[in-house]
């Protein structure tokens, strides 16, 4: 049996584009659109309203926010809520 696990790989920015604008411009459904450029229903509804709401630059963007940013935030002093009030 094969299983294809689309979450593993990140989807170029360039095919991002070209579904979004299938999606728009044919007025196919999601799945549809999915089916044919064969990723996952979810990801081109995320990708159109990316980009109706922030544009095509930030569609394009492969910039992710990092999960753990507590390093950032204890090199700036600002340590979670926990860790301020221990040590006080």
């Amino acid at each position: 049996m094969y299983i294809m696990f689309l979450h593993m790989y990140k989807i170029r920015p360039d095919i991002r584009r070209q579904v979004v604008e299938y999606y728009l411009k044919n007025k196919t459904t999601l799945k549809e659109t999915a089916q044919r450029f064969n990723v996952h229903y979810q990801s081109v509804y995320k990708w159109v309203k990316l980009y109706k709401e922030q544009g095509e630059e930030r569609l394009l963007s492969t910039y992710k926010k990092s999960w753990n940013r507590a390093g950032e935030d204890l090199a700036r002093g600002k340590g979670s809520a926990k860790k301020r009030r221990c040590q006080h």
